[in-house]
């Protein structure tokens, strides 16, 4: 009996050690396994682990994992130091046929120590995992957190940065002088949900214009010549992906418009000419109006037609009184009406106004309803070869084109021969010429000519003939 009882008590113990060991044994391993190195490959890790890995500076950080029998699990990364999630992205397939697949996902996280854990309904699987970590260089100079510090960039500058959960928001100021009238286009591209707020200010801090960019944006806005600031504010995600590394593009190219100078009232009203072509822009400023002013040297049915690009634009047609003789506002339209002789001024105007943040271009033209095409004038007509006459007419400024007739008939009632002839510039812009051929010896001929030019609608519209001249073919 007592050797009985000796036995059982040796192998009560021998049980204990065995246990103990086992405890000792298992909790060595999971020691191993939680503190985890980059760049290597760890295997059977359950849900009961949890594997912990540090960064020293701000990272991309790609985690790869590969799960066997685990059902309907999530990932969780989470910081060590407050226990705040900061990353729930990666579900855990259901679908056996796809569960040794290895998924994988880049994000991006600050310095600091972080913990991984993967749940497991069933409680009876297991995953292995692997992490890679590459630093992200950022385009910031020193610290550029406000106006005064701002980084100085040019056109098709790269601004590079980062945003993640957890993070305080960051404003980077980078400061652009701009030349001439231009297009300045913002590009943003992003790996994550994080996002970006892009504020445009100009040299006195007003606040022109902000956007939230997410994802891939682009806006092009139109900015005068001057010195402006680019406040870019790094707004952190705050579910599924832990924020991400993105970059800004700036692009920078010239306006062409008729003027650089400020004509926002009637004062500084832009001097125009009949048929010119204006073209315009309203920038991201505090302007709303733009003036022009012409000349009117006759009585005549004028058109005033604008074609409008980006904003939502008007136009009021005063007298030199400052009586309005003609308003649209909700947009550039053609208007023909007729003005006596005058000076008038013509204000564009930006309907939407600057809280809108509304930018874009414009151009106009003031021309007659009808192009007023002189008389046509014949020189000489001459026989200069055996059956061609040479004309020699006068060079009109409005015309496109001219139309010569030519034929037997005094009366030019029978056997009129047509023929059309585009204009020719010349340096000598006083006359042009044109050879009519295929003519019958012995015969007389009388000619014609008159020009044409297009109006408003596309249509020609033909000046008066000139007088007619003779010709008789000796060659």
């Amino acid at each position: 009996m007592r050797k009985f009882r000796l036995r059982g008590n040796v192998i009560i113990a021998l049980i204990g050690i065995l246990l103990f060991g086992s405890m000792c044994i298992k909790k060595d391993v999971r020691a191993e396994e939680k503190n985890i190195e980059f760049d290597k490959q760890y295997e059977g890790i359950t849900e009961n682990d949890s594997v912990c890995f540090h960064l020293k500076r701000s990272s991309m950080v790609t985690l790869k994992i590969k799960h066997k029998n685990m059902v309907g699990g999530t990932v969780r990364i989470s910081s060590e130091k407050n226990g705040n999630t900061r990353f729930t992205g990666i579900k855990l397939n259901q679908n056996s046929t796809v569960a040794q697949k290895e998924q994988s996902i880049v994000f991006y996280l600050g310095g600091g120590t972080y913990n991984l854990t993967a749940t497991d309904y069933l409680k009876n699987g297991t995953y292995s995992l692997s992490l890679h970590s590459s630093d992200f260089e950022t385009t910031y100079v020193g610290n550029n957190t406000d106006f005064l510090t701002a980084n100085s960039i040019m056109s098709s500058h790269k601004i590079s940065g980062g945003s993640f959960y957890g993070k305080t928001n960051v404003t980077r100021y980078y400061k652009v002088n701009i030349s001439n009238t231009s297009f300045v286009q913002e590009s943003f591209k992003q790996n994550g949900t994080g996002s970006i707020h892009v504020d445009i200010y100009d040299d006195n801090i007003n606040c022109l214009s902000e956007i939230e960019f997410s994802k891939n944006n682009t806006r092009k806005v139109i900015l005068r010549e001057g010195t402006y600031y680019i406040a870019v504010t790094e707004n952190p995600s705050k579910s599924f992906l832990s924020g991400g590394p993105y970059e800004l593009s700036i692009d920078i190219s010239k306006v062409g418009v008729t003027t650089e100078n400020k004509n926002y009232t009637k004062s500084q009203a832009e001097e125009i000419k009949l048929n010119q072509l204006v073209t315009g822009v309203f920038s991201l400023s505090t302007e709303t109006k733009n003036f022009y002013k012409i000349n009117l040297s006759k009585d005549f049915r004028y058109e005033v037609s604008g074609i409008k690009d980006g904003s939502l634009y008007g136009v009021n047609i005063y007298n030199s009184k400052g009586t309005k003789v003609w308003s649209n506002c909700s947009q550039v339209k053609s208007n023909y009406d007729k003005y006596t002789k005058g000076i008038y001024y013509i204000e564009v105007i930006d309907t939407l106004g600057h809280e809108w943040g509304s930018s874009g271009c414009y151009r106009f033209k003031v021309q007659p309803l009808s192009p007023e095409i002189e008389i046509g004038f014949i020189y000489s007509v001459k026989n200069v070869k055996s059956r061609k006459a040479k004309i020699i007419y006068d060079y009109e400024k409005v015309s496109e084109g001219y139309q010569i007739q030519y034929c037997k008939s005094k009366s030019f009632k029978r056997g009129v021969i047509t023929k059309t002839t585009k204009k020719k510039i010349k340096k000598n812009y006083e006359k042009s010429s044109y050879t009519l051929s295929k003519l019958k010896k012995k015969q007389t001929y009388y000619v014609r000519i008159r020009g044409y030019a297009k109006n408003y609608y596309g249509n020609r519209v033909y000046g008066k003939w000139s007088a007619k001249i003779k010709v008789k073919m000796k060659k």
